[in-house]
Parts: C-alpha cells; structure tokens; sequence
C-alpha cells in the first residue's frame, strides 16, 4: 500500500517537472524578451527606447500663423495701400511706394487670411486686389496698371521749336508720349523767323496714342 503511493507521488513529481521545464526554458530562450528587459551598459530598456521614439513622432510641429507677402506692380512710384478684412489698415503710417527700379515691395509676418490692396498713381486707374496669406508659405501679389491717360507726340520740322497746348503746358522742341487726359487740344507749334501753325487734335480715350507732325515755314522777306 505504501509503496503504491510513493509510486503515485513519484510519478506526480515527474510530471509537473515535464510540463514546468518547456516553459521554462522557453521564457530564458527568448533572445528578444532578454533585450527589452535587460538593460545594457546601463542604457535603459529597449522597448522604453521605443516608446520615446514613437512619442517624439507623435508631436507635432509648430504651426505657422504668418506670412509675408510680395507685392510687384508694373509701374515705379506707385502708392500702395493694404487692409485686412475688416478694412482696417495693416499698421503702416504711410502708404508703401515702390522703387524706381520696379523692385517688389515685401511685407512681412501678416496674419493669416484675406487683406486687400489697393495701388494708386497719377496717370492710371486706381487698383484694387484682393489677397489670401497662407502662413508660413510665400505669397505674391502681381498688379498691372492700366492707364487713365492719353499718349501725345507732337514733332516738328524745324529744332526747337515752342509747342505750346492750350490747357496743359509749354514745351520744347517736341513731346514724345506725354501722359495727356482725354479731351480735345490746340496745339501751337512756333519759332523766331517761322509763320506760326497749329492744330487741332483729339484725345478719344484712355490708352489712346496720337502722333501729330506740325511743319514750320520760313516767315515771307
């Protein structure tokens, strides 16, 4: 009786053995567990490591809220003017001009979102635009003007000659495309020892080119 149960015992014994050593050693045999639990050279745990690197992913970058803007106009010397939404101006206490050399204008850090420009100069239509500034990206403003006025060239047959327009001014020895507002004109061309000629001439509308040769003749002995 008694040696039946040692046997049993025994035999239990044997069994937890079988069934405990397997997952034993498959827990110390797992090259991959060792890494991430183990520290080495005491550097912290990969799958901290790991957990940091995917956090750092996970943040995001600062956002851009403005923007600069560059404005180019065809013509040198024009003013410019530039309000936000809300038709308030942008802070500058003049207006903007730009250079002889029809460089662009640059206004920098603008808030995001619409601003409407306005350009004017003596001689052409005033222009008005309208601007979205997408932050931290560049953005342009191209404005053509288109011009209020009318081309006038008067030439003459005789040098220096006086040209004088009724209206507008007196000149010397010939014009060439001078700005001019639409309307009719009488020019009067003259010289010392020349009988006097003139002309009439109309300028149709803005954009319009006229060109006008007046001769001269020797004044009669």
């Amino acid at each position: 009786m008694f040696k039946l149960k040692g046997l049993c015992g025994l035999f239990l014994v044997f069994i937890f053995m079988a069934i405990s050593l397997p997952i034993t050693f498959a827990q110390s045999s797992d090259p991959e567990r060792d890494r991430t639990s183990r520290p080495v050279n005491g550097s912290p745990p990969l799958k901290n490591t790991r957990r940091k690197q995917l956090a750092e992913k996970k943040k995001t970058k600062p956002v851009a809220r403005s923007g600069d803007m560059e404005i180019l106009i065809d013509q040198p010397g024009s003013q410019i003017f530039i309000s936000n939404n809300k038709g308030t101006a942008i802070g500058l206490e003049d207006s903007l001009v730009t250079g002889a050399e029809g460089a662009p204008v640059v206004v920098r850090s603008l808030a995001s979102g619409w601003y409407t420009v306005r350009v004017k100069k003596d001689g052409f239509f005033e222009e008005t635009k309208q601007f979205y500034i997408r932050p931290g990206q560049p953005n342009q403003a191209v404005i053509s003007m288109r011009s209020s006025m009318g081309y006038l060239t008067v030439t003459t047959t005789v040098s220096d000659a006086r040209i004088e327009i009724d209206a507008v001014g007196t000149f010397q020895g010939g014009l060439n495309r001078y700005l001019i507002k639409p309307g009719s004109y009488r020019i009067v061309v003259s010289k010392e020892g020349y009988l006097s000629s003139e002309q009439n001439v109309e300028i149709e509308l803005a954009g319009f080119e006229k060109t006008v040769i007046i001769p001269l003749f020797l004044r009669p002995k």
